[in-house]
């Protein structure tokens, strides 16, 4: 290693030799970019995945499920409420629940027979019409029933 001798004098009182602390951190440098591994992480990621699955592996089952969802709208010009399964309107009760079973039931066929009746009121619907839908999908045996926000509860207001 470099070599030299420190003098002293009024300035610096006590000598320090630099040249072994330098020579050391150049022998660190050295030895941390021999060690240091260059790795491209782009379009690369590490992941530990099942083996026996993967690309090509598997097949992708295309079941097709059927959305059982009654929504329920009121008509302001006729004073009552439009029940529509998609965008045709029921007003008998047998119809809209014989529509809500035969839907339930092609879900069932293809696999699927947890799909849930989805009644879909809007706010000023009244109560008593949301309770009559829901006793139709209990008397055609339907297992699940859910609630779905309002057309008008999915828009998000205007700040002001």
């Amino acid at each position: 290693m470099a070599g030299g001798g420190g003098e002293a004098n009024a300035d610096n009182p006590l000598p320090l030799n630099v040249v072994p602390l330098i020579d050391v951190i150049f022998c660190l440098l050295l030895f941390f970019m021999c060690s240091f591994h260059f790795k491209t992480l782009e379009g690369k990621m590490d992941a530990w995945l099942p083996q026996d699955k993967g690309n090509n592996k598997t097949q992708v089952d295309n079941k097709i499920i059927g959305e059982v969802r009654i929504t329920l709208e009121w008509d302001r010009v006729q004073l009552k409420t439009l029940r529509k399964f998609g965008r045709t309107p029921y007003d008998s009760d047998e119809e809209l629940g014989q529509v809500m079973r035969d839907q339930f039931d092609r879900n069932k066929a293809n696999g699927n027979g947890e799909v849930p009746v989805i009644i879909q009121p809007n706010t000023d619907v009244p109560w008593l019409d949301v309770i009559h839908v829901m006793d139709i999908v209990h008397q055609k045996n339907l297992p699940k029933m859910e609630f779905a926000l309002a057309k008008s509860e999915l828009v998000i207001p205007e700040p002001h």
